[in-house]
C-alpha cells in the first residue's frame, strides 16, 4: 500500500499532516524485552506498509524503540526523515515553563531526531514533579502550574525549532478559549477520545471554527486496556458498525477509521499487528455515505473509555486565575474578580494557605518572570509563522530572509562586527534564511554568527536556509565549484541551500580592474556553460538548489533550454516601482519563483530615476495607516502575498523585528492593485559598470 494514497491535511500554518497516522500507546509503566522487539518490528512493519504519521509521547516510555526502528528504516533507504510525521506529547510534570523546552530536548534525543513534527500538552492539568508523592487517597498532586503558562514555553519550543507544529490533548471548550486568549501560536490540534459512542461534536464544531483540527484516539474502542469492564459496550462489537462492515465488505475497523476520516478528524488507531495494521491503513477505495454518517452519530451517548481521575484539581482553578490577573496586568487591563473566583477561594482556602506559605517566594519569582516573557511574546514574531514556499525540486524555503547585501571591496572591522551581530539578532528574532553572496565580502562574519548559534543550542543547521551567489569573475566552468567551496569555508558550512549565478555577464577574474571608463572588463564565457557548473555542483551535493540572479526573459528562456536541472528561483529588484510582472509571469510557467531584493526601494544606493523614495511614497502610508503597519511591513507583505520570496537588508534590531511581523494583517485585493498601480519600470539597481557588457540584462529595456 503506498503511502502517498494517505489524504493529507492543512493545518493552521500551512503544515500538511497525514489524516491517518499510528499510535504507540503503552498502558504499562515498564516494557519487558520481548516488548521492545515487538514494538520495534510493529514500527518497521508500519513503515513498509505505508505509515508516516506516528503518536508517541514521554509517558508511553517507549520513545527510544521508536527512534530505533524508525532511525534503522531511514538508514535502510525506505523513508528520508521529512517524509516521516512524529508527534510527541509532553507529561504532566512537565508543565513548569522552565521545564518544556527541556522535556522536548529528551523526547528528541530518545527518538534520536533534531525535531518533531507536532508536540501537544498531553492534558490540560500539571501535576507534581514527584511522581511518587500522592495525597491520602493515592491521587497525584497537583502542581498548580497553569497550561497558559506552558502554553507560552510551547511556543518558544517553536521559535526554536524544536517542533513545527504545537497542539493540545483532552481539552474542553472553555480551556481551548484560554488558550486562544493568550496565544501568538494558535493550537493546530486537539487530540480527543473520539469515536461513535463520543462524538464530540460540539468540541469538534468549536475547533473547527478556530481553524484547529481534532486528532481522534481511540477511535476503535481501546477494547485491550487494563481497565475495561466485562460488561461494558465495546463499539467494536456495535451491530450498527459490523452492518455497514457487511455492506461495504470491509472490518468494523476499516468503519471506524472511516467515519472519522470522512468528518475531517485526523486518526491514530494503535496495532502492533502488521495483518491488523494494513487492513486499518486499507481504507481509501470506499467512502460512507451521509446517511452511512449519520448512523454511526447517531451511537452517541458521551461514553468515554478514558478518563484520567487520580489528579486533585482543587487548587489548579486559583492558580489559572492568578495567572489571568498576572497576564492581565501585563497588557495594563485588570479582570474583575466575580463571585466564581471567591467561590473557588473559599472552597481552597485550606490549600490556598498551605501553598502560599510555602511557594510565596517562588509564586512572586514566577509572575515577575511570566511578565517579562509576556512583554517579550508581545513585541516579537515567531519563526514557525513564517510562510514556506517550495521550489520544483521539492525543496522548501522560507518566503522572508535576511539580506545581507555590502558593496565595499573590503569591509572595516566595525562594519564586519556590524553584520555579525545582525545575524545573530536576526537568529534571536527567528529568521532562518540569509541571503549571502561572495561580492559583499562578509561570508566570514556571517559564518561566524551562525556557527555561534549553533553551538548555543538556538539552531541547528538543518533549520536554517543559507544562499550564496557566484560573482562574475568567476563564471568560467572550471572555477565554479572552487568558488562555491570557497563560501563554503568561508561561511563555515558543508553546503548551501540554495546558489545563484549573480548576474548573467562574465568579467575578468578581478572584479575590480576597471577600463579606462571605469567599467568592468568582459569575458566571452557564457552564462549557459556557467549553468551547467552549477548544475554539477548541485549534483555533487555542495549545494541544494541553484537559480541565477538579474536574468532577463530571454536568459531564463536560454537556460530552460540547456537545463537538466530548473532554475529554483531568479533573484531581482522587485517593489512596486518595479512589479517585474512579465518577468514574474515567464518564471512562475516554468516553475521558477522570484526572489525579490530592494523590496524597500535600496535607499541607501540613491535613486537612480525620478528622485523617488519608495519608503516615502503616499499609497504605501495611506495602506501602513490603514492596517497599523509600518511602511517598509507593507512592502513586504506586498511581495509575500504575491507569491514572492523577500529579502529585506537591516542591521537595526527594531526594524529586523519590525520586517519580521509581517504575519498578523492581510492585505485586500484593492490593496495589492493599488500598490501595482505604482508601477513605473524604476530600477535602483542599475549595475553600470557592466553596462557596456554583451549579456547586461537591462538592455532589452533599454
Amino acid at each position: 500500500m503506498a503511502s502517498n494514497l494517505t489524504k493529507m491535511v492543512k493545518f493552521n500554518n500551512g503544515q500538511l499532516y497525514p489524516i491517518l497516522g499510528l499510535g504507540t500507546w503503552q498502558a504499562s509503566a515498564v516494557i519487558d524485552d520481548s516488548q521492545h522487539t515487538a514494538l520495534i518490528n510493529s514500527i518497521k512493519s508500519a513503515i513498509d506498509i505505508g505509515y508516516r504519521h506516528f503518536d508517541c509521547a514521554a509517558i508511553y516510555n517507549n520513545e527510544k524503540l521508536l527512534g530505533k526502528a524508525i532511525n534503522d528504516k531511514i538508514l535502510e533507504g525506505v523513508v528520508k526523515r521529512d517524509e516521516l510525521f512524529i508527534t510527541s506529547k509532553l507529561w504532566n510534570d512537565k508543565h513548569r515553563f522552565e521545564l518544556v523546552e527541556e522535556a522536548l530536548k529528551n523526547t528528541l534525543n530518545d527518538l534520536c531526531l533534531s525535531y518533531v513534527d507536532l508536540y501537544l500538552i498531553h492534558w490540560p492539568f500539571g501535576t507534581s514533579e514527584d511522581p511518587n508523592v500522592t495525597d491520602s487517597e493515592g491521587r497525584l498532586l497537583g502542581s498548580g502550574v497553569s497550561y497558559l503558562e506552558t502554553w507560552k514555553a510551547m511556543e518558544g519550543c517553536v521559535q526554536k525549532g524544536l517542533t513545527k507544529s504545537i497542539g493540545v490533548s483532552n481539552f474542553n471548550i472553555r480551556q481551548l478559549k484560554d488558550i486562544l486568549e493568550i496565544a501568538t501560536i494558535k493550537p493546530v490540534v486537539n487530540q480527543v477520545e473520539c469515536h461513535p459512542y463520543l462524538t464530540q461534536n460540539k468540541l469538534k464544531e468549536f475547533c473547527e471554527s478556530n481553524g484547529i483540527l481534532l486528532t481522534g484516539y481511540a477511535p476503535l474502542g481501546s477494547a485491550k486496556r487494563s481497565w475495561a469492564g466485562p460488561e461494558e459496550d465495546a463499539i467494536l462489537d456495535e451491530p450498527i458498525v459490523k452492518q455497514l462492515a457487511d455492506k461495504y465488505k470491509k472490518t468494523n475497523a476499516q468503519i471506524l477509521i472511516k467515519f472519522q476520516i470522512q468528518r475531517g478528524v485526523i486518526v491514530i488507531p494503535k496495532s502492533s499487528n502488521p495483518k491488523r495494521q494494513k487492513e486499518n491503513f486499507d481504507v481509501w477505495d470506499f467512502e460512507l455515505t451521509s446517511q452511512d454518517i449519520d448512523l454511526l452519530e447517531s451511537l452517541n451517548k458521551n461514553a468515554r473509555y478514558f478518563e484520567f481521575n487520580t489528579i486533585i484539581h482543587s487548587s489548579m482553578k486559583l492558580n489559572l486565575n492568578i495567572w489571568r490577573l498576572k497576564f492581565k496586568i501585563n497588557n495594563t487591563t485588570l479582570i474583575n474578580i466575580n463571585n466564581a473566583v471567591f467561590i473557588d477561594i473559599i472552597n481552597n482556602f485550606d490549600i490556598i494557605i498551605i501553598k502560599l506559605f510555602n511557594n510565596l517566594i517562588t509564586i512572586i519569582k514566577i509572575i515577575k518572570k511570566k511578565m517579562f516573557e509576556c512583554l517579550l511574546y508581545n513585541n516579537m514574531s515567531s519563526s514557525s509563522s513564517v510562510k514556506m514556499v517550495k521550489f520544483n525540486n521539492g525543496q522548501q524555503y522560507p518566503i522572508l530572509g535576511l539580506g545581507t547585501w555590502q558593496t565595499k571591496p573590503e569591509l572595516k572591522e566595525s562594519e564586519q562586527t556590524e553584520i555579525y551581530n545582525a545575524v545573530k539578532s536576526a537568529i534571536d528574532i527567528g529568521y532562518r534564511h540569509f541571503d549571502c553572496a561572495a561580492f559583499y565580502n562578509n561570508e566570514s562574519s556571517i559564518g561566524k554568527a551562525i556557527a555561534e548559534k549553533i553551538k548555543e543550542g538556538v539552531i541547528k543547521r538543518e533549520e536554517i536556509y543559507i544562499t550564496s551567489k557566484l560573482w562574475n569573475n568567476k563564471h568560467k566552468p572550471n572555477e565554479v565549484e572552487g568558488a562555491l567551496k570557497n563560501s563554503l569555508k568561508l561561511l563555515g558550512l558543508d553546503y548551501l541551500d540554495l546558489y545563484l549565478i549573480h548576474w548573467p555577464v562574465a568579467t575578468t577574474e578581478y572584479p575590480t580592474v576597471l577600463d579606462s571608463e571605469g567599467r568592468y572588463i568582459g569575458t566571452d564565457d557564457s552564462y549557459l556553460d556557467t549553468w551547467k557548473a552549477m548544475e554539477q555542483c548541485a549534483q555533487l551535493g555542495l549545494t541544494k538548489s541553484i537559480g541565477i540572479s538579474n536574468f532577463n526573459i530571454k536568459q531564463v528562456k536560454d537556460i530552460l533550454e540547456i537545463a537538466t536541472i530548473k532554475p529554483a528561483v531568479n533573484q531581482i529588484e522587485n517593489h512596486p516601482y518595479l512589479t517585474q510582472n512579465k518577468l514574474k509571469e515567464v518564471c512562475e510557467s516554468n516553475g521558477i519563483l522570484l526572489t525579490a531584493y530592494g523590496p524597500l526601494g535600496s535607499p541607501y544606493r540613491g535613486a537612480n530615476s525620478k528622485g523617488l523614495v519608495l519608503l516615502d511614497e503616499p499609497i504605501v502610508k495611506q495602506i501602513a495607516d490603514k492596517h497599523k503597519k509600518t511602511n517598509a511591513q507593507v512592502l513586504l507583505r506586498f511581495q509575500v502575498q504575491r507569491g514572492v520570496i523577500v529579502i529585506p537588508k537591516s542591521s537595526n534590531l527594531e526594524r529586523q523585528k519590525e520586517n519580521f511581523d509581517i504575519w498578523n494583517f492581510e492585505m485586500s485585493k484593492e490593496d495589492m492593485d493599488l500598490l501595482q498601480s505604482l508601477n513605473q519600470n524604476l530600477r535602483y539597481v542599475l549595475f553600470k559598470p557592466g553596462s557596456h557588457l554583451k549579456d547586461y540584462p537591462f538592455n532589452e529595456e533599454l
